[in-house]
């Protein structure tokens, strides 16, 4: 799993080295981003086949 604080470590990190801080947070944001939508559909997915709920 990948969480907000590792994200954000990782991206502090790169952007210490780099200098390059917008780039670096819009990235991370959207990987964040990309990650919650991943997340959230998959879960959606799994408790209409098993849980028969309808989102």
């Amino acid at each position: 799993q990948v969480s907000y604080e590792e994200l954000t470590f990782a991206a502090n990190l790169i952007q210490s080295r780099t200098f390059l801080s917008f780039e670096v947070y819009l990235v991370t944001t959207g990987i964040y981003l990309a990650l919650s939508i991943a997340m959230r559909q998959l879960l959606m997915a799994a408790g209409r086949k098993w849980l028969g709920v309808q989102a």
